[in-house]
């Protein structure tokens, strides 16, 4: 399986492993300063009589800081949810618990990471349907206006290919997407599928915003998440 990471005003050549729990984040950093961090792990096993999936995403913006606007995407429209959200989390499987079948679930979650909301999806996607699951898209704004903000700096030690660095006084959108296990992009656009996202306004792989996609070196002998430059 592989995240494939796309957009506009960025400059990324990232792989990104769950192997090594140490590196299992990713950053969006402008002018040393973190904008966003998505976790990616395992699910725990152990809590599931029986699961159907393999990743366990969180997402929170600036330190102590709500995102400014969330969205929901529908099936025709976007909904824009009016609590103050400063955490999102992921799960993208199925599981059995105690008799009880669970389809994947996205929780909001408010500054005490207590869940605001439970969104569930309705079903869950067969492996015969290929085609790249969004996750989110992230805008971030050219400037911040609001002189409270206090920016936490990028570490040392964090490698440099888990950080994506977005450009300085642009507008910036990135897309996070995730495809099936065993499938990267390459094969992606052998399949009619990909023509969707070739002719679409989304950024991910469209040549009209300059979606040129480039497979990077491989960086760990195991499961990777690889990220593929536009």
């Amino acid at each position: 399986m592989e995240l494939v990471v796309s957009g506009d005003n960025m400059d990324a050549d990232l792989v990104f492993s769950i192997k090594n729990s140490d590196h299992n984040k990713i950053y969006v950093v402008r002018d040393n300063k973190i904008l966003f961090r998505l976790k990616i792990k395992e699910p725990d096993k152990d809590k599931y009589d029986s699961y159907d999936g393999e990743l366990d995403i969180m997402m929170d913006g600036i330190k102590n800081h709500p995102f400014d606007n969330l969205y929901f995407q529908k099936d025709n429209h976007k909904e824009k949810f009016k609590k103050s959200i400063y955490k999102v989390s992921w799960h993208g499987f199925s599981y059995n618990q105690n008799g009880n079948i669970k389809m994947p679930v996205i929780n909001l979650k408010n500054q005490k990471n207590q869940k605001d909301l439970e969104i569930r999806h309705e079903g869950k996607i067969k492996n015969d349907k290929l085609f790249p699951f969004p996750i989110c898209s992230l805008y971030i704004p050219k400037n911040f206006f609001d002189n409270s903000i206090k920016f936490q700096k990028i570490q040392d030690g964090i490698p440099k290919d888990n950080i994506i660095n977005v450009k300085k006084d642009v507008f910036s959108r990135i897309d996070f997407f995730i495809l099936p296990k065993n499938y990267s992009a390459n094969d992606f656009f052998l399949t009619l599928a990909s023509l969707l996202y070739l002719i679409s306004d989304n950024t991910l792989f469209s040549r009209e915003y300059h979606g040129e996609v480039r497979k990077l070196k491989k960086y760990h002998p195991y499961k990777s998440f690889k990220n593929y430059r536009s």
